[in-house]
């Protein structure tokens, strides 16, 4: 898609700089266009204003999209990090952005520098770790209009809230908490992922292998809590295959 290219002040209130809903940036002083560079640790584009380096997602944003609940990050749409026109780009809360990525399986952008430690250490790669989460994650998701009494499947949350034209959460609040408007449901749980268990399950189970006795919880961290274990100790043996030598956890419906 070919998009036509228009330019508005960058917000600082300097009145020096110019940004372009396509991410270029022009400087009015010297009158040019300023070079980008991909920062070699994060993967994104950066632009030097005021002798400083900035993100050119960040400052597409700034000057284009308007962020009335204060989001403090800007996430890219299609997961190309070099994509930074107008179209690609939102403003999203920590985890919003987590849940993009994980939803959606974004494409491997992992930096030289990240791919050259991950070498050293033997760690998985960005690919493979990003192809293991997108299969881990996605799972199709079914919401009802509750006006009309239409019900759609979608084959995430993402698609989903896309359709609806909302932000990627959206559909997993309408799975937690129904509005007059939507309901929604996952079409199957899938017990490693905590962010789950408001919409379709009602508790999390332990069965304690030593003393031979179950507790019910209403999640994952409840339990951490009480057998005061790190947080995310009991929803990692569900990840592991729900039992170690000493607890058997599960979610339940």
């Amino acid at each position: 898609m070919t998009y036509e290219e228009f330019w508005d002040e960058y917000p600082d209130g300097k009145e020096r700089y110019f940004v372009s809903n396509l991410g270029r940036v022009y400087d009015d002083k010297n009158k040019k266009i300023l070079n980008q560079h991909i920062n070699k640790s994060t993967g994104y584009v950066t632009v030097h204003l005021w002798g400083k380096s900035e993100y050119v997602h960040r400052a597409v944003a700034l000057t284009f999209i308007k962020n009335e609940n204060n989001k403090p990050q800007v996430n890219h749409i299609d997961g190309n990090k070099t994509n930074n026109i107008v179209a690609n780009l939102e403003w999203v809360t920590a985890s919003e952005n987590v849940i993009h990525a994980a939803e959606t399986g974004l494409r491997n952008d992992s930096t030289p520098l990240q791919q050259a430690a991950r070498r050293k250490t033997g760690k998985v790669t960005g690919k493979k770790l990003s192809n293991n989460m997108t299969e881990r994650t996605k799972q199709k998701v079914e919401i009802t209009e509750m006006l009309t009494g239409i019900t759609r499947v979608f084959d995430s949350g993402a698609d989903a809230s896309r359709y609806y034209g909302h932000t990627i959460s959206w559909a997993r609040g309408v799975i937690n908490t129904p509005t007059r408007v939507f309901s929604g449901k996952y079409r199957e749980l899938k017990p490693w992922n905590i962010e789950n268990v408001p919409g379709n399950s009602k508790s999390f189970s332990i069965y304690d292998k030593t003393k031979n006795k179950h507790y019910i919880f209403s999640h994952a961290e409840h339990a951490d809590k009480y057998f005061e274990k790190s947080r995310g100790y009991f929803s990692k043996i569900v990840r592991d295959g729900g039992e170690n030598s000493y607890w058997k956890a599960e979610y339940t419906l």
